[in-house]
């Protein structure tokens, strides 16, 4: 898909998943630097969570998904009392 120009890509319905597909690389890249800068703060945040049961939403689209299906095992790991809902059709509890 990427190989088509943007009138194709229109064409098929395709442009605006092509385009945030592309950009994926650099945002991940992006947000790893933020985390990176900003360690200190997230652990302090995270250290002052209340004790007893969060609940976190992961909102959007594939992506979304993909990241509460891939830090679920970590929160499990960290016994974390944390409801995901990654997917508004599906709600795990740990």
């Amino acid at each position: 898909m990427f190989q088509f120009s943007t009138s194709q890509l229109e064409a098929l319905s395709a442009e605006i998943t092509t385009r945030e597909i592309r950009q994926q690389p650099e945002l991940w890249k992006e947000a790893f630097d933020y985390y990176k800068a900003n360690l200190e703060r997230i652990t302090a945040f995270l250290n002052n969570l209340p004790e007893g049961r969060l609940r976190v939403i992961f909102a959007g689209a594939g992506t979304s998904q993909y990241v509460g299906d891939t830090i679920l095992p970590y929160l499990n790991i960290q016994e974390m009392k944390i409801v995901l809902i990654s997917n508004l059709s599906e709600q795990q509890t740990l």
